[in-house]
């Protein structure tokens, strides 16, 4: 009888900067405790105290240890502020490098993929840069050949913005979702709705689009010819004071801020998710749009602007619908027509489209076959 191969398992570092927590994280986190469930032996650097990743790495047994740093490749995007603090992050991460024995570094984020990217390679150490938002035009993005053993989009927006030259291996694995047990939440977008709740869910920043969706619930609000439905908005996630500000002028101006709540960011997204009808995704040009997924798995209609990659998740009219991200009239027309389509339909859609395309066990398995090509047996 053939004794079954054994599969290789890989030592793998995942290192975070640790100033902030954002859907980024929640995909690596959930890549994490899937490799280690396989089989790899998955370690986590962190350079700046974050108790709310310690907190997970906590709850899903994986080691983590420090690697302080103040500030890191990426944080300006001055060519000289990029050495100079690659010159500074250098010691304590060469040292690490040096003393520990390991297959891959899977950086997730920019100052991470400066960093141990150019130090991995002047190591001749094997890196993954994992690319989560769209790269820019700068010239400065011709070198990523240079940087990294293998790279993973995580969409094909993401994808065609790499530089059109490019020898590494480079292929678009889609980020995980998990999903809860599904039990359609009964929707109700007619006149005998009292209240349709809509939820923005994400960071409260400029890029983000948010002002166009306070001018659609005002026009939601003075188009309606009775009391109900009453259309409200309920926004969750780490603010930009400054655009916050921006945002509460805007409320008292359109005489709307009794319609709009902001919440505090909380690591329980499923109670703001459970609490609410309409998750809207109003940025442009996302590289993904982890909130939207969540929020279709569990039953809400999704309803994105028409720009960057929430066109390879939204199929208008079928699992969501999209709206002219630069038209608060057709997002507000777009919210009110709700009530002319099959909304149960619309959810089961949804809810199959994440559960197949953005599978935990899938997404790990992806990216597991990733390594083997980056690192040959």
């Amino acid at each position: 009888m053939k004794r079954k191969k054994e599969i290789h398992s890989f030592k793998i570092i995942f290192p975070f900067v640790g100033d902030s927590f954002g859907g980024s994280h929640k995909s690596s986190l959930i890549l994490i405790q899937e490799l280690a469930s396989i089989g790899h032996n998955v370690k986590v650097i962190l350079h700046k105290p974050n108790s709310e990743i310690e907190l997970c790495l906590k709850n899903i047994s994986v080691k983590y240890e420090y690697i302080l740093l103040k500030n890191l490749p990426g944080s300006s995007p001055s060519i000289f502020a990029i050495l100079l603090n690659l010159l500074k992050s250098s010691p304590g991460i060469i040292s690490f490098m040096l003393k520990e024995d390991y297959d891959i570094i899977h950086g997730n984020d920019l100052r991470i993929n400066l960093t141990w990217g150019i130090l991995s390679k002047l190591l001749r150490k094997k890196f993954v840069w994992h690319q989560r938002t769209v790269l820019s035009n700068s010239k400065k993005y011709v070198f990523l050949n240079l940087l990294g053993s293998g790279f993973i989009a995580i969409s094909n927006f993401v994808y065609q913005s790499f530089p059109k030259k490019f020898y590494r291996p480079l292929e678009v694995i889609p980020n995980p979702i998990e999903i809860k047990s599904f039990d359609i939440k009964r929707l109700s977008f007619d006149n005998n709705a009292e209240t349709i709740k809509c939820l923005y869910l994400g960071r409260v920043v400029k890029e983000k689009n948010i002002e166009v969706l306070l001018k659609a619930i005002k026009a939601l609000s003075t188009s309606q010819q009775r009391l109900k439905p009453r259309y409200v908005l309920n926004i969750v996630g780490k603010v930009d004071i400054a655009y916050k500000n921006e945002l509460n002028e805007l409320l008292e101006k359109q005489k709307i801020k009794h319609l709009v709540t902001f919440h505090n960011f909380t690591l329980n997204t499923q109670m703001h998710l459970t609490a609410n009808d309409i998750i809207v995704s109003p940025g442009l040009n996302e590289g993904l749009g982890r909130s939207l997924l969540e929020g279709m798995s569990m039953g809400l209609i999704g309803i994105a602007s028409n720009s960057g990659a929430h066109k390879e998740i939204i199929t208008p009219f079928k699992n969501g619908f999209l709206f002219d991200p630069l038209s608060s009239e057709s997002l507000a027309s777009t919210i009110k027509s709700l009530s002319k389509y099959n909304i149960q339909d619309i959810q089961n859609e949804a809810f199959n489209f994440v559960k197949t395309k953005f599978n935990t066990k899938e997404h790990a398995s992806r990216v597991d076959a990733f390594y083997r090509l980056v690192v040959p047996n």
